[in-house]
C-alpha cells in the first residue's frame, strides 16, 4: 500500500526513495520492515534500472505525524531560537516550499537575521563545515548559533558520504 512513491536526490547527492504508508496502531515503532524496504528498492529499479549497481547505505523509518490539531503546528516559542514544525501530513509536500519560508521567516526572527527574506547567510557556517565540525566531535552533535545540538541523522548522512 502506497500513497506514491518519489525518487529524489538529496542535497549531498544521495538518491532517496519512499514514502511508503504503512497502516500502524503504535505511536512509537519507527523500524523499517523488510516487506516495505523491498518494495521500495523494487519501485526505484523499476523506474532507474542503473541504481542496480549502487549500494544501499542506509535507511530510515520514521511515523507520519499527526496531532490532535487539524491544522500544521508550526511556531517558535520565546526565548528560544529554535522552531517546531509538526503535524505535517501530506499536503506538506505541495506546501513544503511555504512552510521553508515560514520556518526561515521565524528562524531569522529568532536569530536576529537581517539579512532579508530569502535567509541568506542564515547557512554560516557552509553544511560541508558542519559536516566536518560532525566528524570532529564524534558525539553526534554540531555546534550552530553558539549553541551545541544533537543531531543523530547527520551521521547516516556523512557515513553516506564517506
Amino acid at each position: 500500500k502506497t500513497k506514491g512513491v518519489i525518487l529524489w536526490t538529496s542535497i549531498y547527492g544521495n538518491i532517496l526513495v519512499g514514502p511508503t504508508a504503512v497502516d500502524q496502531t503504535s505511536r512509537t515503532d519507527a523500524s523499517v520492515d523488510q516487506h516495505s524496504y523491498n518494495n521500495l528498492v523494487s519501485t526505484a529499479l523499476k523506474r532507474f534500472p542503473a541504481l542496480k549497481a549502487s549500494a544501499s547505505c542506509g535507511m530510515y523509518g520514521g511515523l507520519r505525524p499527526a496531532t490532535e490539531f487539524r491544522d500544521y503546528q508550526i511556531y517558535r516559542r520565546e526565548p528560544y531560537p529554535w522552531v517546531t514544525v509538526g503535524g505535517i501530513r501530506s499536503t506538506g509536500l505541495t506546501a513544503s516550499s511555504g512552510i521553508a519560508e515560514y520556518v526561515m521567516g521565524l528562524t531569522n526572527s529568532a536569530l536576529g537575521n537581517t539579512t532579508g527574506s530569502n535567509g541568506c547567510g542564515l547557512f554560516d557556517p557552509s553544511l560541508s563545515s558542519i559536516q566536518e565540525d560532525y566528524r570532529t566531535r564524534g558525539n553526534e552533535t554540531v555546534q550552530l548559533f553558539g549553541m551545541h545540538i544533537h543531531c543523530p541523522c547527520l551521521g547516516w548522512v556523512c557515513s553516506c558520504l564517506q
